[in-house]
């Protein structure tokens, strides 16, 4: 038998390595982390790496993760991202994926709704070139968030750049704590050997 002091970061690599011997192993688990709102916030924030930086996962993320909140505006309001707008800008854009292509659309989108602008009538809703900044600025810092993960070479590298990102956009909770734990545990695979793959890191989140 195999006794673990904390058996969650583990059990799924465990399960493949019993079942790749022939083995049919027994595995106390607790609750995973896609059954917490945080959890699911930071596999959506995984997801976007699978996927390439897929705007459909780059909004999904926005638009449904639990996130750290922007600063607050000078009347006091603006307590949530504009998400729904971002999602509209990144369509009108015609972003569908990949870093280069996130940065051409949104260093060409001002002008492209300043030209939108002048076309339509007085009545018509216009959209304020000034807001593609703030989406701008929270992709920028995203992304240089998750290039960090990318280039990990170590499991502990990888977990600190995963604990930034999540630290960064996930608001906090006692659920986030329970799954910034999860993630440092996942450092103690460097002695294991395993190579620090992130297909195999999201699996065993």
């Amino acid at each position: 038998g195999i006794l673990l002091h904390n058996a969650e970061p583990y059990t799924r690599l465990l399960r493949e390595v019993c079942e790749g011997v022939g083995l049919t192993p027994f595995l106390a688990e607790g609750v995973p982390l896609a059954e917490t709102s945080a959890g699911r916030s930071f596999l959506l924030l995984l997801r976007i790496l699978e996927s390439n930086y897929a705007r459909r996962a780059v909004m999904e993320f926005a638009t449904t993760a639990d996130l750290v909140p922007p600063p607050p505006a000078g009347d006091g309001g603006g307590n949530e991202w504009p998400t729904a707008l971002w999602d509209a800008l990144t369509i009108r854009a015609k972003i569908v994926g990949g870093r280069e292509e996130w940065k051409r659309g949104l260093q060409g989108l001002p002008k492209l709704l300043e030209d939108r602008n002048r076309r339509r009538d007085a009545d018509e809703r216009r959209i304020d070139p000034g807001a593609v900044e703030p989406l701008r600025k929270f992709i920028g810092k995203l992304f240089a968030l998750l290039a960090n993960l990318e280039r990990a070479k170590t499991w502990p590298a990888l977990v600190n750049a995963a604990l930034a990102t999540a630290f960064e956009f996930i608001r906090e909770s006692d659920e986030r704590a329970l799954v910034l734990d999860a993630i440092r545990n996942l450092r103690d695979l460097e002695v294991l050997g395993a190579s620090p793959e992130l297909t195999r890191f999201t699996r065993l989140c």
